[in-house]
């Protein structure tokens, strides 16, 4: 490869980035932090980050989460986690190698069970967090 060519391809690393996937087309990287995730959030699309949880605080385990604009991808990358739906019976533990996706407009949280490594594809827009001890719905 050439150095013109080498110089138009632009690099980052998902597990300190976030790739924010435009609807326009264009992939912007930006910080990992919850200000990044709400621009994006106004300005459209998706964003794929990659996350490694060393305890249940890195996973927001005591929290649900709600995307009301569009579903989100997550793939277990190592570990294990179980992802639970409000009101639902039961979660689904997602070792290694399995994905899911949580509809648009549902709570979910994770259930802490070991160190995992994900990946996201979560549109950000309107992403609320609400804390689980308030809603008396604990599983």
């Amino acid at each position: 490869m050439n150095e013109r060519n080498r110089a138009s391809i632009e690099t980052g690393n998902p597990e300190r980035e976030l790739f924010h996937l435009k609807t326009c087309g264009e992939i912007k990287r930006r910080e990992f932090s919850l200000t990044a995730m709400r621009e994006a959030g106004e300005e459209g699309g998706l964003l794929l980050a990659r996350m490694k949880a060393e305890g249940p605080d890195d996973l927001h385990a005591d929290q649900w989460e709600i995307h009301p604009e569009g579903d989100e991808f997550i793939h277990v990358l190592e570990g294990e986690v179980a992802l639970i739906l409000e009101g639902a019976a039961d979660g689904v533990t997602l070792t290694a190698g399995d994905a899911a996706i949580v509809p648009r407009g549902r709570w979910h949280r994770f259930d802490w069970m070991g160190p995992v490594a994900l990946l996201f594809v979560t549109p950000p827009g309107g992403t609320e967090l609400r804390d689980v001890a308030a809603s008396g719905d604990d599983r």
